[in-house]
This record gives structure tokens, sequence and C-alpha cells, in this order.
């Protein structure tokens, strides 16, 4: 049995990269033979064999020999197998594709035989903002979405591309991809009149990826960011994601005029910023505008009125009790402007 260190971890180490990816190829050995080798391991492939070991994931060749099994992968530069030797095994154009920081596809048909390798690609552009798109990468993505084949990628598995495409050093490049590419339909078909500048906003904020999601979803501002939230859902995103898409939709506009404000609307603000957990993300979307730095003030002001308590006779008075408290933080904020 022998173990190649296999797909990205490879291509990070070339690139002098600090590699997330643990995956190995399994070459020379059955599914018993491995088992023997690493008793703890457990099977989660369902069409081919794949085992996790300890965070570490091992798969067997769908192809008859280790150089098939590499021109069948997604990417060129992925298209790499490392072996206990230190021997490098390659697709023809890998070594080329990583000098000259170039992102194509392994084969013609990669991208239609799999299309959710269209959203790996857009994730690859945004986290190595670098390299250059091939025209045939282009090609096989215009194709697959000529052919409707976007329609039949599951949602979740679109959406875990998003989640690692928010965190990268250029996450605007995720969407600049997809328009070049004809596929933002039907995922993302909201967006198609202002991609760039969605895409700017997405590199200002990048480091945050909620806030980054958010800023993705900023123009869905109508119904109260109800479109932006349905986009989370129908993405299979993670509930905070959801929140901060539909909250930084529904709220930056204001948080925008937040210095123009009067003091009832900024408590309003505030509240519904802060009890939605997207505080930080609503004021971070309105700073990455204007590169100003309205959160500090509205920092302070929360603290202001976080302070601000009901006396108890105002207590339990259902409505009365919620205007009462929304005066009285009103009130607060403005002597603290006088102060």
């Amino acid at each position: 049995m022998q173990i190649h260190i296999a797909g990205g971890a490879v291509r990070d180490l070339l690139l002098g990269r600090r590699s997330r990816d643990k995956d190995y190829l399994v070459l020379d050995a059955n599914k018993t033979d491995f088992l023997r080798a690493f008793p703890h391991a457990q099977e989660v492939g369902k069409s081919f064999p794949v085992f996790i070991d300890h965070g570490r994931e091992f798969s067997f060749p769908r192809k008859n020999n280790l150089e098939d099994e590499l021109l069948a992968r997604d990417f060129t530069i992925n298209a790499m197998a490392l072996g206990p030797d230190g021997d490098l095994v390659c697709h023809p154009m890998a070594l080329d594709d990583i000098k000259n920081r170039i992102l194509r596809p392994a084969s013609g048909d990669a991208i239609t035989q799999d299309p959710l390798r269209i959203f790996r690609a857009a994730r690859f552009w945004a986290t190595l903002p670098q390299f250059s798109i091939h025209p045939t990468l282009l090609s096989g993505m215009q194709e697959a979405s000529r052919r409707g084949l976007l329609r039949t990628i599951p949602a979740d598995r679109i959406g875990a591309e998003i989640q690692k495409a928010m965190g990268t050093q250029k996450p605007g490049n995720f969407l600049r991809l997809l328009q070049t590419g004809d596929c933002l339909k039907p995922w993302f078909s909201e967006l198609k009149d202002v991609i760039e500048t969605t895409a700017c906003i997405m590199d200002t904020l990048a480091g945050k990826p909620e806030t980054v999601w958010a800023g993705l979803c900023h123009t869905l501002q109508a119904q109260n960011g109800l479109i932006a939230h349905r986009l989370g859902l129908r993405l299979r995103l993670p509930g905070r994601y959801v929140v901060a898409g539909e909250k930084g939709a529904a709220l930056h506009l204001k948080a925008l005029q937040y210095a123009t404000l009067a003091p009832e609307a900024k408590v309003d603000l505030l509240m519904a910023a802060h009890t939605s957990g997207t505080f930080s993300c609503v004021f971070a979307l309105a700073d990455a505008f204007r590169n100003t730095n309205i959160m500090h003030q509205a920092q302070k002001d929360l603290a202001t009125i976080l302070q601000i308590k009901l006396p108890p006779e105002e207590q339990n008075l259902g409505p009365h009790s919620g205007q009462k408290l929304r005066d009285l933080r009103s009130k607060a904020l403005l002597k603290s402007k006088r102060l």
C-alpha cells in the first residue's frame, strides 16, 4: 500500500502557502488493507471509497492508474500527487500553471462532468486572486450554464463553497467569475445588475465571513431584507449567515445615515442590530461604503442605552413598557450629545 499526498495540499506546498487540505490518495490497496492499517478510519464515501481518520481524508483512485486519476481531477493545479519517497506525479500542465498562476480545468469536460466545480473555481479565484482565468474554464462554465447544469447541483454543496469563499482574501472574485462565466442564474439571479459594486464591498470586508455575506446581500433590502433571507435559506446556509444577510440588507442604509437620525430612530436601529446579533456586521457594512467609522459612535451609543432600565412601576405593562423604555433611551442619547 502506498499513500500519496494529493490535490490542494501539494498545490499549497508548491505555492508556499499553509494548507488546510489534508487529502491522501491510497494506491495498491483495497478497503480491507486500508482498514487494517487505519482501524479507526470512518467510511464516508457513497459512490467511491472515502475514509476520514483524525481529520485526514483518504480516497481510492477512480481510474485504473495514477496518471488517469489526475487527469480526471477538477483543475490542473490540484492534479498532483506527492509520493512517500518525494516523487511528484502531476497533470502535464500542472507545474506550468502553478508557475504562471493559471486556473485551468484539468480536462475539456471537467466542468460539465461536475458543475459544482464552477463554484469551486469561483472560490479558488477568491482564494488565489493573483491567478488568471484560462479561457477553457470560462467556456466550460458557459456551456454548463447553457445546458442548465447548474440547476442540478445540490444547494447545500453550493452553500458549503460559499462559506469557504466568504473567508478568502478577495471574496468579490467569487461573484466576478460567476458573472463572467454566465453562471449567476439560477442561484444568484437577484444580483445580476450590481455585481462589481457588490464585489468591491465584499473585498473591503474581507476577513469577516458573515459580514462579507451581508455585503453580497446588501442590495436585497426590499421587504425588510426578506429577499436576502430567502437567498440564504435557498442555499442552505447556517442561520448566522441567513440573519447577517437579512439584517445587513435591511439596516445598512439606516446605518449609513446614522449621524442624522433622530434619537428615537437611533434607538430602534441600535436595538434591531443588537438583538439580532448583527451589530458589528451592520455597521461594518455601512463603514465599507464610505470608509468612515460610524461603528465607533454606534458602539458608544449602544453602551449608553443598554444602561437604561425601567423603574419597577413601569415594568410588565406590555406595549406601554416598551414605549417607555424607548423614550428613556432616546432621552439618554440626547443628553449624552449635550455633555
